[in-house]
């Protein structure tokens, strides 16, 4: 129902698009038939003309569909041609098996007598897949959505085959070894975990299965849905995760029906069995009688939690349909899996069938024209270009090749097209049978949402109701028969089953409203349900004697039990079948939904059939579709009746419903006598006067369940104001700063008993406490209740109710009230405020999962190496000088020596990487690669445990380095089938959020902890004791990162960086093509004594959270061995550490954390709305920042957060969810200072931009939250200035820098084979011959006293603790503190050590950092290196990399450009950013 055609021109960006305007064409115009060709004007959402009054060009022609030529009249001759408008065309001379359920038990199907004197005769699904593999001379190519190698395909005793006893994945690999190709598409649930949840959310055993595959002749391939098609991130996310290949073929090559042994045809299978576990089963549909025969392997009961074969029936019973296509029409759905194999599979490995050209009969009839038994067949698809290779580019030639253009893709949605098409011709009735049923959803009648919102827009449920109209109207009778299950799949009572069942009633009232309408406006008193009607089907069985005894019970009282006392139980239908006049049937996988017709979600594929010998023309069809209609009803109802030949009249379908209707009270009821004589049951529920579907009287719950037939979708996912779920979120303004865990059950006085340690750098004027109802997709605003701040300021606790008002500040229902207790500390009156660490007694940042150890010893790591002789002499206290220490020379030693254990976390590993590579410095083995050094400690007898970031965007054998190209697949490959355990684990797959919440955290964010843990040896020499030692910081064992403080760009070509080019961020970068590389500058630490073991706790509680198997060591049995967690110096030792470990992670990446708030109160970690969340390493930046006396000296990957205190005019601050204290808290110090009349001094060096293209909208988007954090910090410090009347560049106070590098050529420098294309970023690099220093550090220095190393950034993502798991070490020397003098000890000889790497010279002011002489020092010193770096001219080596960041500061604090320097050079990449609205913050914060 409409009454315009809109045209919509949008603006098109990365996860959505901006409106430009709107064009409207009357429907009233188009009504006539008559083509209209016309230009509309473009308006806004006020329906004002645009800018320009823009106009788009339309020409549109309606044509009315009963005037259709086949409309209502079925398939008028045999020459029909099929279904126009689609990829495939219909071919002739085909032949067609139909199957019910995956076998038939002999002589079950009674005499069902077909035209021509015949009968109908079943055919065996499986028995003839076992025959069609076995008999497979050239090819066998499958895809599925699941494929279980375990299962055998023949089980009826008296239907044995020889070999018949072999598993489906013995028979594939039996075949492939006698030189058949077996290819294998199996779709890749990206919710399975190896060695974790190997079976993922859908319980496909995809992981399972290409492990068994793996080093075999049989190529399977796990390809997800979707993941190189063009689209965005967000839609790759989307797609790859939530969606699914859901097509089920085999295509075999097969022997000659005459004998012919020298030719082979193909043949091909389509429909809705996957060849897997759970999918075999008869008519019978057995519950427990099968369960110590055929199905005691093969016990499949996912509706109940923790069912299995132990515990004894009800299985789970599974009716399904499926069919085997020969001649033309195999030979497309062969065509089809090429396509999809060459968009996805992972060599050129299809059969070359011109080389079988002699051998196999090309696409040619099989049945003669003249032979009644012949089939017209076609074949339609839910697919798009990113699954299927060789789809036009071009949306014109798209149309000609029969398919439709969408935004970004090219779409085959030919399924639904030929469902419209048959639904359109239809005469006299239509039987379907679905798993699913509902869509259509803009037409439905809901008052409680908004029904455009949801999305099911695919058109089938309304064609026919207004089939039914049509025919109610012109005074015909037509019948709609509906088979679904009862409910979907799962545990009934769970938030997903119970939302489709709402859209499945909304689907159903919707059609039962159509129809009642028609009704009375023609004056027809009459039940709906005699035009439409929705069975479900179900088996009861009695107690047989020598029945199965399982050897455990279910649980009391669960819908398990309950099913197993009554002996009942739903036979699950998962047909995707529709017959129309039984001259017409569709068979495949696709679901009556939106995921399945849709094109662009699941892929699915169907044929669509006929027999030009038996249409209903004169007299009713009574071909091989009639008979099996017949045979599926028989199945279903256990008789047959005369009226079942006229489907379409009234007696017939009240007979079906009469008699579901008495099955299903036989099914209901608390008695059994016997066994249930038919299944088809009637749908249980009821349809009111006006077309509403209700419960059946005392019918509320499915039998045995809680499970509601009819549930609102706001009651079936969290909406209901009886909300069983709610928390509360504390808020200082638009700041969130806090966040209570759910409460179950508690919707009348609900009690949290939470207490919250908030770090507060925000101007608000209130604190908001907010109540919230939880859904699994967002939440419901309850009310919010509000605490002035000028109420706190005192200092003084209030204890206080709170009224809770609605977003009109109005009393919520029942003026409820919620109960606080506030108090608020002044920060300047904390103990240690700008004081430093005043004692060696500091115990460390308060409120903290890990306390502070003492006696530990720390070696800090610039680089992942340092040459001889590089730093200079840089005195210490004491006498002393620093001396630096080597990162990957040590981590090479320290592997080396391991005993006992070798513990690895890591964002990304790679085998190939060697860690000695100074030709002056080698030592024995050193040239090992990684990965062989692992294997052969290994091999040793060390246990080698790795955890390794599973980067969910890398796919195996099609894109296996993902988006961040961390070679997870590579090094999980590597190691599979050695002694060496490395498990690739996504960020939190397990952590009891929602479903979405989950796809978000597993795709979108990662595990960034760069860790090692070794056993080693004693300094003192002690051979028979060994320690714990482990190395913290931001350096990844893998490539790209060895480099040393020369940052060489060209000259180490040709030796270190040879076979380890690392530069992303230009397209197309090789070696081939030289230099510049991209030189890596990184900080790391390792740590011995009591904070090692921290580490080695941190690594075992996220093993035991992710690692699967129980491989830890047990330390407890090397007691005698290990020394226990101890101080490893003397408290008078001058040179001792005391350390804290700090991390970034919830409960879902680490076992062990409380359950219960309050337990994580005093453990020092915080509760969010559903984890339990540690974030102590933003705590402990906060907690340094506010010691710091004089000065901090910041390195960081990234630099950006405190949204909620940007002064942005052109986008809404609160919105962007950076909201980590740390630039606040540094700009807030600064201006305290300046307040106190005392120098202060912050220092920032970040990368030039964050690694990857420059001009790429995220890295733009990100250089845009920096440039707003940096014009934050400076407004603050102007107006501090401004406010004390003092004259000063702000620059004085807080500086910004990169780094960079230049290199003049040398003589005998590695010539690249190749070049650079002309023009781009690479080519003018590479001629300028320069480029920065990627700063990948995450290191705060505070007064030379205090230092932070680890791998977390300062963002959101690094800060926030439930998205990227981070850890960091803090430490300091008590013996080197700055209280009457400055630190002299090893980390100022760092921070000077790092000094003279990045200026190439020391300086006596650099003994100072926080006063005036040093800071505009190092600016004039970078401004200079900047002139030098930029300039066109190139007369000698850069002196040094310390570049001052390319922006200025305008007197109001504004950050700007540089005259003449909008972009970075050699590129077109705006220095500060450009804003990118549609750009989620969520992933560049």
């Amino acid at each position: 129902m409409a009454s315009n055609v809109i045209f919509t021109i949008k603006e098109d960006n990365p996860i959505g698009a901006e409106l430009i305007g709107r064009a409207y064409m009357p429907v009233q115009e188009l009504l006539n038939g008559e083509e209209v060709d016309n230009w509309l004007e473009i308006v806004d959402k006020d329906h004002k003309p645009i800018h320009g009054h823009s106009k788009i060009h339309v020409k549109l022609q309606y044509f009315e569909v009963i005037k259709e030529v086949n409309w209502s009249r079925g398939i008028k001759s045999p020459k029909f041609p099929g279904v126009p408008y689609t990829f495939f065309s219909q071919r002739n001379g085909c032949r067609v098996s139909l199957y019910q359920d995956s076998h038939i038990p002999d002589n079950f199907v009674p005499k069902i007598p077909l035209s021509g004197g015949k009968f109908y005769q079943p055919h065996r699904c499986w028995e003839d897949v076992f025959d069609a593999i076995s008999n497979a001379r050239h090819l066998i190519y499958i895809t599925g959505w699941s494929v279980y190698t375990e299962i055998t395909l023949v089980r009826d005793s008296r239907r044995q085959k020889p070999g018949g006893d072999i598993t489906l994945g013995e028979l594939l690999k039996k075949k492939a070894n006698e030189g058949v190709r077996v290819l294998m598409l199996v779709w890749d649930d990206r919710t399975s975990v190896k060695n974790l949840k190997e079976d993922g959310m859908m319980a496909t055993h995809d992981e399972e299965t290409g492990n068994y595959f793996r080093d075999t002749e049989v190529h399977c391939v796990l390809c997800p849905r979707n993941p190189d098609d063009g689209r965005s991130i967000i839609q790759d996310l989307e797609i790859g995760t939530m969606f699914t290949h859901h097509q089920k073929i085999l295509v075999v090559d097969s022997e000659m029906p005459n004998g012919d042994k020298e030719r082979r045809r193909i043949v091909s299978f389509v429909g809705g069995i996957d060849l897997c576990d759970g999918r075999y089963d008869t008519p019978f549909h057995s519950l427990f009688r099968t369960l110590d025969t055929v199905h005691h392997d093969d016990f499949h009961q996912p509706n109940f939690v923790g069912s299995s074969i132990k515990k004894g029936g009800p299985r789970e019973p599974w009716h399904d349909i499926h069919s085997r296509l020969e001649g033309p029409i195999a030979w497309d759905v062969l065509f089809n899996f090429e396509q999809r194999w060459l968009k996805q599979g992972e060599k050129d490995l299809l059969v070359k069938l011109r080389e079988l050209e002699t051998t196999l009969i090309p696409p040619s009839p099989v049945m003669l024209p003249d032979d009644h038994e012949v089939w017209n067949v076609q074949m339609f698809r839910s697919i798009d270009g990113g699954a299927a290779f060789g789809f036009p580019d071009k949306p014109e030639d798209a149309a000609r090749s029969g398919l439709i253009s969408g935004k970004d893709n090219i779409i085959d949605r030919s399924i639904q097209d030929a469902y419209i098409n048959a639904i359109r011709r239809a005469k006299n009735f239509i039987y379907i049978e679905n798993q699913y049923f509902l869509g259509s959803s803009f037409s439905w009648y809901s008052k409680d949402l908004k029904d455009e919102d949801i999305g099911a827009l695919h058109l089938i449920p309304k064609e026919l109701s207004l089939k039914i109209v049509s025919k109610i109207e012109a005074g015909e009778r037509f019948s709609v028969y509906v088979v679904v299950p009862m409910w979907p799949e799962g545990v009934p009572e769970s938030a997903s089953v119970q939302a489709i069942l709402d859209w499945q009633r909304r689907t159903m009232e919707m059609m039962y409203t159509d129809i009642v309408q028609a009704l009375n406006a023609k004056g027809i008193v009459a039940n709906p349900k005699d035009y439409l009607t929705f069975f479900c089907l179900g088996n009861r069985e009695t107690k047989k004697s020598g029945e199965y005894l399982p050897s455990e019970k279910p649980d009391d009282d669960t819908d398990y039990s309950r099913a197993q006392q009554a002996r009942r139980f739903m036979i699950y239908v998962h047909a995707k079948m529709m017959i129309v006049d039984d001259e017409y049937i569709i068979i495949g996988s696709a679901n009556i939904n939106q995921r399945s017709m849709d094109g662009a979600r699941d892929s699915e594929i169907a044929m669509g059939g006929f027999q030009p010998y038996h249409l209903s023309r004169k007299q009713p069809a009574r071909g091989q579709i009639h008979g099996f209609r017949m045979s599926l009803w028989y199945e279903h109802l256990g008789m047959l009746d005369d009226c079942f030949l006229r489907p379409e009249s009234q007696d017939c379908i009240q007979k079906l419903n009469k008699t579901a209707e008495k099955y299903w009270d036989l099914y209901a009821s608390e008695r059994l006598d016997r066994d249930l004589p038919g299944h088809l049951l009637s749908y249980p529920v009821g349809v009111t006067a006006n077309g509403e579907v209700t419960e059946l009287p005392g019918l509320e719950h499915f039998p045995d369940t809680k499970a509601k037939v009819v549930k609102d979708v706001e009651k079936a996912v969290g909406f209901s104001k009886t909300a069983s779920k709610l928390y509360a979120t504390i808020d200082l303004e638009k700041a969130r700063v806090g966040r209570t865990r759910l409460l179950e059950n508690e919707h009348s006085n609900p009690r949290w008993y939470e207490s919250f340690h908030i770090y507060c750098a925000h101007m608000a004027s209130n604190v908001i406490f907010t109540i919230k109802e939880d859904n699994p997709i967002g939440a419901e605003l309850i009310g919010r209740a509000y605490m002035p701040v000028q109420e706190l300021l005192n200092g003084e606790e209030v204890d206080n109710w709170l009224e809770i008002v609605d977003k009109d500040h109005k009393p919520i229902h029942g003026h409820s009230k919620i109960h606080v207790k506030l108090q608020y500390f002044e920060v300047t009156k904390e103990v240690n405020w700008s004081r430093g660490i005043r004692s060696p007694k500091f115990p460390g940042v308060p409120y903290t999962f890990f306390s502070q150890r003492n006696g530990c010893r720390v070696s800090l790591y610039q680089d992942s190496h340092i040459p001889d002789n590089f730093v200079p002499k840089i005195p210490l206290s004491g006498g002393k000088f620093y001396l630096p220490h080597r990162c990957w020379e040590d981590v090479f030693d320290a592997i080396s020596n391991a005993k006992h254990l070798i513990y690895i976390t890591g964002w990304s590993v790679y085998t190939e990487i060697t860690l000695v590579r100074d030709s002056r410095r080698q030592k024995p083995g050193g040239d090992i690669t990684l990965g062989e050094l692992l294997k052969k400690k290994a091999n040793e007898g060390v246990r080698v445990l790795m955890l390794v970031w599973d980067d969910r965007t890398s796919v195996k054998n099609l894109k296996e380095d993902g988006m961040m190209a961390t070679h997870d697949e590579e090094t999980g490959n590597y190691f599979r089938a050695t002694e060496v355990h490395c498990v690739l684990c996504p960020r939190n797959p397990d952590d009891g959020r929602s479903i979405i919440q989950d796809l978000t955290i597993g795709t979108m964010f990662t595990h960034h902890q760069k860790i090692l843990v070794v056993d080693s040896e004693m300094p003192n020499g002690d051979k028979e004791r060994r320690r714990i030692v482990s190395f913290v910081g931001g350096i990844d064992l893998c490539d790209g990162r060895y480099d040393t403080p020369f940052h060489d760009l060209f000259r180490t070509l040709d030796t270190v960086h040879h076979d380890d080019f690392h530069q992303p961020n230009f397209v197309g970068s090789s070696i081939k093509k030289g230099g510049p590389r991209e030189p890596w500058h990184d900080i790391h630490s390792r740590l011995e004594g009591s904070i090692a073991w921290d580490v080695l706790f941190n690594f075992e509680q996220r093993w035991l959270k992710q690692g699967g198997k129980d491989l830890l060591v047990k330390l407890k049995e090397l007691e005698t061995t290990l020394i226990p967690p101890s101080p490893v110096m003397l408290p008078d030792d001058h040179e001792v550490w005391n350390v804290q470990m700090f991390r970034s992670i919830d409960g879902g990446a680490a076992f062990g954390f409380p359950d219960k708030p309050e337990d994580a109160a005093r453990s020092g970690l915080i509760s969010g709305k559903d984890n339990i969340i540690d974030r102590s390493i933003q705590d402990a930046y906060i907690n340094a920042i506010r010691r710091a006396k004089n000065f901090i000296y910041i390195e960081n990957q990234y630099f950006l957060g405190s949204s909620f205190s940007w002064y942005s005019k052109d986008l809404k601050d609160e919105d962007i969810g950076a909201l980590h204290l740390i630039p606040k808290e540094l700009s807030l110090k600064i201006v305290s200072k300046i307040e106190a009349g005392e120098r202060f001094s912050v220092y920032v060096v970040v990368p030039m931009w964050p690694e990857g293209v420059p001009e790429s909208a995220s890295v733009q988007a990100i250089l845009d939250w920096q440039r707003r954090t940096m014009e934050m910090m400076y407004t603050d410090i102007v107006q501090a200035l401004n406010a004390k009347g003092i004259v000063a560049n702000p620059k004085d106070y807080l500086t910004f820098f990169c780094l960079g590098n230049r290199e003049t050529k040398k003589s005998g420098e590695y010539l690249p084979s190749e070049k650079p294309d002309d023009n781009t970023d690479y080519s003018r690099a590479q001629q300028a011959r320069r480029f920065m220093i990627y700063v990948h550090a995450k290191m705060m220095i505070v007064d030379d006293e205090y230092i932070i190393i680890g791998s977390a950034n300062i963002n959101q993502r690094s800060m926030d603790g439930a998205r990227d798991s981070e850890i960091a070490m803090g430490g300091f020397q008590p013996y080197h503190l700055s209280s009457n003098q400055p630190a002299r000890g090893q980390i100022h000889g760092f921070r000077m050590s790092l000094w003279y790497e990045h200026l190439g010279m020391l300086d006596d002011s650099f003994l100072r950092p926080e006063s005036q002489d040093c800071i505009q020092k190092l600016n004039k010193t970078a401004e200079k290196y900047w002139d030098l770096y930029a300039s066109d001219r190139l007369d000698r080596d850069l002196p040094g990399h310390l570049l001052s960041y390319p922006v200025g500061v305008t007197a109001n604090g504004e950050v700007t450009e540089l005259p003449g320097l909008e972009h970075f050079p050699d590129t077109k990449a705006k220095v500060l950013g450009s804003k990118a609205p549609y750009y989620p913050p969520i992933l560049t914060t």
